[in-house]
């Protein structure tokens, strides 16, 4: 168990008497005394409505990588073009990690159009965010992302997660639903109304 802290009213921290070996730090070990062992075994202070999160299901429970394409081409192609829609995609073959970057640009020039408009894009902007984070908290612990932006010619949702395809799918499937509602009906809490908010 490493505990970096010391008692109350104790000003110094005890001689640092021995350097670790590859980054050359210096630091000090001794036994933890038997009071402090107790209190933190003693669970009687603990707030009763603290508790173990339930069963996280975007954990992926396999991390083998897809395998290599045959001809890997340099730049990302387009895998699917039909009207309004295109497709690009680039398998990552330097790093060879277990994850999946999804980027989808909804075009709309109208947002930079005025100032109101892009005053009015911002707040959206920072809405949709907002309400993202409850329902995703179990996805971004278990190590998933998702972002919303404003440029100058789009909104761009970006999703970052692992390559196993069940967790992943899980979470491009809610995040994206997620987000096409809160397109749909984004709705300001009363909290907000009487709050701070950034736009900007």
């Amino acid at each position: 168990m490493f505990i970096l802290s010391r008692p109350a009213g104790v000003l110094e921290w005890p001689e640092l008497d021995m350097v670790e070996k590859w980054y050359n730090v210096s630091y000090h070990v001794a036994s933890i005394s038997s009071d402090r062992l107790d209190k933190l075994r003693d669970t009687s202070s603990i707030n009763a409505s603290l508790s173990l999160l339930s069963v996280n299901n975007y954990i992926p429970r396999d991390l083998s990588l897809p395998p290599l394409p045959k001809i890997n081409s340099l730049y990302p192609t387009v895998i699917l073009k039909q009207q309004g829609l295109e497709v690009w995609w680039k398998q990552d073959v330097v790093f060879c990690t277990p994850n999946v970057h999804l980027y989808c640009d909804f075009l709309t020039p109208v947002t930079y159009n005025s100032s109101s408009n892009t005053a009015l894009a911002q707040l959206y902007r920072h809405l949709v965010i907002d309400s993202l984070h409850k329902p995703l908290y179990a996805a971004i612990l278990a190590g998933y992302r998702a972002s919303f932006n404003l440029t100058t010619s789009c909104f761009t949702i970006k999703l970052y997660g692992y390559s196993n395809s069940e967790t992943m799918m899980l979470f491009i499937g809610y995040s994206h639903s997620e987000t096409m509602m809160l397109f749909i009906n984004t709705a300001i809490e009363h909290a907000r109304k009487i709050g701070k908010m950034h736009l900007l």
